[in-house]
């Protein structure tokens, strides 16, 4: 199942500008940011979950491309922070029925497309996160904020 699974991420953020980098980390770079998709092997459980990312790559090293690590990330939140869906219990099964798999393939699409990469596309200037943070409306609950900020 991870094969297939990581096969139609890799799909999926193809499709939406992103490259894939070693065996779990996907990026895509725009004008001023790095977003990242990372699929992280649960400890607890036969399961991963999926963290999204921004990294700002002025504030690291000068616009070089950093290490895609989560430590380095400036903001990050997890796939059910960024899409509000309580119901989701937060984990990827690595092994499920092949009914559930097209199911989890269709909301695994659905909600990349329409809801993480806009809002990570949101996020992806450094400006608006400082004028919100500076404001005190940037939004803490769905995203979090590494110290580098």
């Amino acid at each position: 199942m991870e094969g297939n699974l990581f096969e139609y991420l890799d799909s999926i953020l193809h499709e939406e500008c992103f490259q894939k980098r070693g065996k779990k980390i996907w990026f895509r770079k725009t004008d001023s940011t790095i977003l990242i998709c990372e699929a992280q092997v649960s400890r607890y459980s036969n399961a991963f979950y999926l963290n999204f990312g921004i990294v700002f790559p002025e504030l690291v090293n000068g616009n070089k491309m950093p290490k895609l690590s989560i430590d380095n990330w400036h903001v990050r939140g997890r796939f059910e922070e960024i899409i509000k869906d309580r119901k989701f219990i937060g984990s990827f099964p690595f092994e499920i029925s092949t009914k559930d798999q097209v199911q989890l393939k269709d909301y695994l699409k659905e909600n990349i497309k329409s809801c993480v990469v806009p809002f990570l596309l949101k996020y992806s200037s450094v400006e608006m996160v400082k004028r919100e943070i500076a404001e005190n409306v940037f939004d803490y609950g769905r995203m979090l904020t590494s110290n580098q900020v």
